[in-house]
């Protein structure tokens, strides 16, 4: 394979952003700390040194936290900016003082880090070039943890990760971990329905979900708040096809062998002798053959209440929701998510916020270097130029940044 031939100073400018970008989070950190009031009775370990070491831990991807705190003791120019070294330039730190700070001190600053990225975010990363950006996804993961150590988790060796994604940025607008005894449905009460801020932001938007959501009565709420959904229907589901609507051609850019559209349909959903459920009138079921060369054709039945979309278009965005399974392998394989920090519950929250935070400083790095897309290949050039940092990059000028609005740039995981 070629060779992609990166400019002579490619290396330096990295460096240099990089070790911006690091000293802009650790000010940050000291400013959440003083929000937060973490520093009350701690003396020797404050929140910018814990800050300066996981994003050392995070941004490395090392096999274990102990294996982190050997390793950063090379690294003395990001010891020195993160205040770690005495007077005689030894490390401040224990590492039973580390470890027992994961379990002590809370996980808020590590999320705010990762709010305050996202914020900077939002308005400037790339976008997919198909994917449109009124869509939001949400779905779950499990992360496996020791029933024995994690008692938070009711004897379960897995908790459930839930995040909402606009998959056109690449961005985890929301995230919820629970135990496995609470189900999807009621993610979506605690992340939307039950907060009303949330809910008002996705107004006039459009959120996908999987079967684990499905639930006429929140669909109902979804539709009273302004918010569009896109699902498959439940094959229990009562329908009642009040007419059929023309069927419409295959879009442009996608095969015409891809997605067959069989009917274009619009139905009452659900039943009024169903006490727990809501009867939907108006809705729209979109039926379609999608094929594809690796496996057999599979037939959708996809509900929503969006009527300004052909019908292919509703396939395709339901067929985007997979892209959230993609991000999820991304942290788990790449940003290795199941790496915990420990198995109390602000030891496993810090955990995700902190592949949170790594992720969305790697989308970040890779728009300030004009990189095509984060990728696994960028993560070791940007753990090259971490290993790389000298004095030099975090006391010269901060180069001449570009403009975080790019050009439309494809991702691929």
């Amino acid at each position: 394979m070629k060779r992609i031939p990166y400019p002579t100073n490619w290396n330096r400018k990295f460096r240099r952003i990089l070790a911006q970008q690091l000293q802009a989070l650790l000010q940050r950190t000291d400013q959440i700390a003083a929000q937060h009031k973490l520093e009350r009775y701690r003396k020797h370990f404050h929140t910018r040194q814990h800050a300066g070491i996981l994003l050392f831990h995070g941004l490395t991807r090392s096999p274990s936290l102990r294996q982190s705190y050997q390793l950063i003791h090379s690294q003395r120019e990001l010891l020195q900016a993160c205040d770690l070294l005495d007077e005689s330039q030894h490390m401040r730190v224990s590492f039973s003082q580390l470890a027992a700070s994961n379990h002590s001190r809370d996980a808020v600053f590590m999320q705010a880090l990762g709010t305050h990225l996202l914020h900077k975010l939002k308005p400037q990363s790339y976008q997919h070039k198909s994917i449109r950006r009124d869509i939001h996804l949400l779905d779950s993961t499990c992360i496996k943890v020791s029933p024995l150590l994690a008692s938070w988790a009711d004897g379960i060796s897995n908790v459930r990760l839930q995040v909402q994604l606009r998959p056109a940025q690449d961005l985890p607008e929301q995230i919820l971990l629970t135990n496995f005894r609470k189900n999807d449905c009621q993610g979506l009460d605690r992340l939307l329905l039950q907060n009303d801020k949330n809910l008002a932001a996705l107004a006039g938007q459009t959120l996908v979900v999987d079967l684990g959501y499905y639930s006429h009565k929140r669909f109902q709420c979804l539709r009273q708040a302004g918010v569009h959904f896109v699902t498959r229907r439940h094959h229990q589901a009562a329908i009642q096809v009040i007419a059929d609507g023309p069927i419409q051609h295959s879009l442009p850019e996608v095969s015409a062998s891809r997605i067959d559209v069989l009917t274009d349909q619009r139905i009452v959903l659900g039943s009024p002798n169903n006490r727990a459920g809501a009867v939907l009138a108006d809705m729209r079921m979109v039926t379609a053959r999608v094929s594809s060369p690796e496996r057999e054709p599979i037939c959708y039945e996809i509900i929503t209440d969006r009527w300004d979309l052909t019908a292919c278009e509703v396939i395709q965005y339901y067929l985007w929701r997979w892209e959230i399974e993609l991000f999820f392998r991304w942290v788990k394989r790449h940003l290795c998510l199941e790496q915990l920090l420990g198995y109390s519950t602000n030891a496993v929250c810090l955990s995700i916020w902190l592949v949170i935070v790594v992720h969305l400083l790697t989308l970040l790095l890779s728009i300030l270097m004009e990189a095509k897309h984060r990728s696994p290949v960028f993560l070791c050039q940007l753990l090259w130029c971490l290993a790389q940092l000298s004095a030099d990059d975090f006391n010269s000028p901060s180069p001449e940044q570009l403009p975080l609005g790019l050009p439309q740039k494809s991702r691929h995981n």
